[in-house]
C-alpha cells in the first residue's frame, strides 16, 4: 500500500509552483509553539501551503504516520507575517519526496510519502517532513532556528523523484 502526498487542494500543479520559485515564507503555529504549516509565497502573491495529517496505517497496532498535504487554503493568510527567503533558496526549485516504509503483521509493506526536499539551483535545501507531534511539521533550512523534530530520523526516509 502507498499513501501519497496529497496535492488535491492545488489549482496550479505542484511542478509549476516549484519551477516558478518563491520569494518569501510564513510559518504557522498552533498554540504558540507547534509548527502546523509553512506557506511559501510567490512574487505575484500566490502561495503554496504545506501541512500534515495523520495516516492511520494499522489502528490495531497504533501505527500512524504523518502525510504531507499541499494546498492553497486562504483561511489563515490575513494574519501571517511574511519573511523573505534567503538568497540561496530563491529561484526555481527541484523536489524529491521523502518516503517512510513501515510494516505490521496485518499491514505489510506500507509506503508513506511523509516529506519533501526542495532544492534550489545553489544546492541549498528546504526539508519539510511530518513532525513527531500529530498534524505538525518539522522544517530543516538555513532560515529556521527551531530544532528539527521529524517523526523519523532523516536517514530512515528514502528519497524519490517527485
Amino acid at each position: 500500500m502507498r499513501i501519497s502526498i496529497d496535492t488535491s487542494g492545488l489549482v496550479v500543479p505542484l511542478s509549476e509552483r516549484l519551477a516558478a520559485g518563491f520569494e518569501s515564507t510564513s510559518l504557522v503555529f498552533v498554540g504558540g509553539s507547534i509548527l502546523s504549516a509553512i506557506v511559501l509565497w510567490q512574487a505575484d502573491g500566490t502561495h503554496l501551503r504545506i501541512c500534515s495529517r495523520t495516516a492511520d496505517i494499522d489502528p490495531a497496532e497504533w501505527l500512524e504516520i504523518g502525510q504531507l498535504i499541499f494546498d492553497e487554503d486562504q483561511a489563515e493568510l490575513v494574519q501571517l507575517v511574511r519573511e523573505p527567503l534567503p538568497a540561496d533558496l530563491l529561484g526555481p526549485l527541484s523536489a524529491s519526496k521523502l518516503v517512510i516504509s513501515a510494516s505490521t503483521a496485518s499491514v505489510p509493506n506500507v509506503l508513506v510519502e511523509s516529506g519533501i526536499v526542495l532544492r534550489a539551483q545553489t544546492n541549498s535545501e528546504l526539508i519539510i517532513v511530518a513532525s513527531s507531534f500529530p498534524y505538525s511539521i518539522a522544517i530543516k533550512a538555513s532560515f529556521v532556528s527551531r530544532s528539527f523534530d521529524a517523526e523519523y530520523d532523516l536517514d530512515a526516509y528514502a528519497r524519490e523523484p517527485l
